[in-house]
């Protein structure tokens, strides 16, 4: 090989290289949520149809913090978006590994549980509102389940049930505003950096 064959193969090979490793890094920015770390919207709609396509049971939560906006309001969207980091790290403490946490917009999270059913899904949600109280002082969470196929055969329809029962769980439960250690909130964040 020539010189000239050798620095062109050499050139060739970094550039598709370059190219892989951007696309990755393109590709992770459009699946994840830039403040949470969690998977955005884009990637659970993504994720909900490959799986149905694919015939997989599964169960789909829909989680909503009680009270976020009257915290936002009264501390601050930087201590709201405090509030958001902190509620993604516990998400991913709190749910299994086979479990894939999302951020589905604003104070909306959206969970994909494997091998569950009902029962499985409000063990979660539990676990999931017995973690705030003990790490995020004050702070609630109202929860909307579905499963997959029972409640339905799209990604739509099974988000639609969860928005439903989301929003029927929230109007039973007493939104109050969210008090939680600020120091606490700051802490973690520096821990997790």
């Amino acid at each position: 090989m020539t010189a000239t064959a050798h620095t062109a193969s050499h050139f060739i090979r970094k550039t598709q290289e370059n190219t892989r490793f951007h696309a990755s890094v393109l590709e992770d920015i459009a699946t994840t949520d830039p403040l949470t770390g969690l998977y955005n919207r884009r990637a659970l709609k993504t994720y909900m149809e490959e799986v149905i396509s694919r015939g997989i049971p599964f169960g789909f939560i829909l989680c909503d913090l009680d009270g976020f906006k009257a915290y936002n309001d009264r501390y601050g969207h930087q201590a709201g978006d405090e509030v958001l980091k902190a509620f993604g790290r516990l998400l991913r403490k709190a749910l299994r590994p086979v479990d894939v946490a999302f951020r589905y917009g604003g104070d909306e999270f959206a969970i994909i549980l494997f091998e569950g059913d009902n029962l499985a899904a409000r063990l979660v949600t539990e676990r999931v509102r017995g973690t705030l109280l003990r790490e995020m002082n004050g702070l609630g969470a109202s929860f909307g389940t579905a499963l997959f196929p029972l409640d339905g055969k799209t990604a739509g329809e099974i988000i639609e049930v969860a928005d439903r029962r989301l929003y029927g769980a929230k109007g039973a439960r007493q939104a109050s505003p969210i008090s939680i250690d600020e120091a606490k909130l700051r802490n973690e964040g520096r821990a997790s950096t």
